[in-house]
């Protein structure tokens, strides 16, 4: 997470595509926090909280012209692609969130959790879900899923 967090230039990056009123920005990340992955899944949400209290303790990110704070809100997964849509739809809805980090481990989650893509005008990362399939469903589809970035393979 060092390695990927070493300048804010990526979240920055993220950020200026959009233009939030608050003064923070909200990112909203769910994944495996329970259950048989939950070892993966507190590691990628450890390194995230790392990375977010080091880009906050220098002021935040910056964000048409304004430094504005990150808040992190995490929901468990379980696993499972119905927890995950749940957890995604609860930080879509009730948190509000600008960004949407999901599922930080498992694909089927992933792919389920997608579907949301089209319904809420927010920027969809993958986390660690490496599903050929994850790719797939993005070519098949780009207008649907425009806002849907899946970083490996």
């Amino acid at each position: 997470m060092k390695k990927f967090f070493r300048s804010t230039a990526f979240i920055a990056a993220i950020f200026a595509t959009c233009a939030w009123a608050q003064d923070t920005v909200k990112i909203g990340m769910f994944g495996p926090l329970s259950g048989p992955a939950a070892t993966g899944g507190i590691s990628f949400r450890n390194g995230w909280e790392f990375a977010l209290k080091e880009v906050n303790s220098s002021g935040g990110v910056t964000v048409d012209g304004r430094k504005k704070r990150i808040e992190l809100f995490v929901e468990d997964s379980q696993s499972r692609p119905e927890v995950g849509l749940a957890a995604a739809q609860k930080l879509l809805t009730r948190d509000n969130v600008d960004i949407v980090i999901g599922d930080m481990v498992h694909s089927d989650v992933t792919l389920a959790t997608m579907e949301l893509a089209a319904s809420y005008p927010k920027f969809f990362y993958t986390g660690e879900a490496i599903s050929i399939e994850i790719a797939k469903k993005i070519s098949n589809d780009k207008q649907k899923f425009a806002n849907v970035w899946k970083h490996n393979f």
